[in-house]
């Protein structure tokens, strides 16, 4: 508290332990291995996303590694879809009306639509931080050649003891 108003915490949030994992923990910092762990698997398609945000789904889920996005990320990742589905109508908007239209006292303005794409762009970008989705946030992250094949628990925080079956 700062002179009896609270403080919201400062600096970049935090990184899961499993992307700290993944990208080989570069800061060296000690990792949280009780942190919650989100069910592995893919997420069904939410039914209320539109159908080019359907497709979006479908094309970028088939290149994700395996446990990046897990069935927890449902919402963000139907976030991102549909923000790129209406991207791209409003692309197509733009590209048939112009960017700019006059007004009644013979300004020319920006279009509102161009301001609803760059809000969209500025957040689909940041959506793809979060999912692991841009060339620098799948920079930092190393997925071993036998991730498909390892479980992800075993994967992200090494074998454990089982009980014999």
């Amino acid at each position: 508290m700062v002179g009896g108003w609270p403080m919201g915490k400062r600096g970049p949030p935090p990184k899961p332990a499993y992307l700290k994992l993944l990208a080989g923990n570069p800061g060296k910092r000690k990792i949280n291995r009780r942190e919650p762990r989100p069910a592995p698997g893919q997420p069904s398609i939410p039914s209320w996303l539109s159908g080019a945000a359907k497709s979006e789904w479908r094309r970028v889920w088939k290149a994700v590694p395996p446990g990046l996005i897990t069935k927890l990320d449902r919402y963000v990742f139907a976030q991102y879809c549909q923000n790129v589905a209406r991207m791209a109508e409003l692309e197509k908007i733009l590209t048939e009306v112009g960017y700019t239209f006059v007004t009644d006292k013979g300004y020319v303005v920006q279009r509102p639509e161009l301001g609803m794409l760059k809000g969209l762009q500025s957040l689909t970008t940041r959506l793809c931080g979060e999912l692991g989705l841009t060339p620098s946030s799948r920079g930092r992250i190393e997925l071993p050649p036998d991730a498909e094949k390892e479980g992800t628990e075993d994967f992200l925080f090494g074998r454990r003891a089982r009980p014999p079956a």
